[in-house]
C-alpha cells in the first residue's frame, strides 16, 4: 500500500540549504546572524569582567574573553592559510 503524496513537500521544489541556526537544531525567537550574536556575547562578558573587578561575581569572565580571542586568531590564521593555499592551485 503506498502512501499518501503529501501537496506541500512537493510544491516547495528541491531542500533548500538550512541556516545555520537550523542547522544545529535550533530555532531562535529572533534570528540573528552569528556576527550579532558574538557581539552581544562580548557585550556580556565585558560586563561580567566589571562585575568581576567589583567583587559582585566569581565568573572569570576575563578567561572568557581570552579564550574567544584565541578562537578568533585561531580562525583569522586558518582563513589566511586557506586563501593562500588556493591560490597555489590557480
Amino acid at each position: 500500500m503506498q502512501k499518501p503524496h503529501d501537496a506541500r513537500r512537493l510544491s516547495k521544489g528541491p531542500p533548500r540549504k538550512p541556516r545555520n541556526h537550523e542547522a544545529l537544531g535550533f530555532r531562535a525567537l529572533v534570528p540573528l546572524p552569528a556576527w550579532a550574536g558574538f557581539l552581544a556575547w562580548i557585550t556580556l562578558q565585558i560586563v561580567g569582567v566589571v562585575m568581576q573587578t567589583k567583587g559582585l561575581s566569581n565568573t572569570s569572565s576575563l578567561a572568557h574573553l581570552g579564550g574567544a580571542g584565541v578562537g578568533v586568531l585561531a580562525w583569522w590564521v586558518m582563513r589566511k592559510r586557506e586563501a593562500r593555499s588556493d591560490s597555489l592551485y590557480v
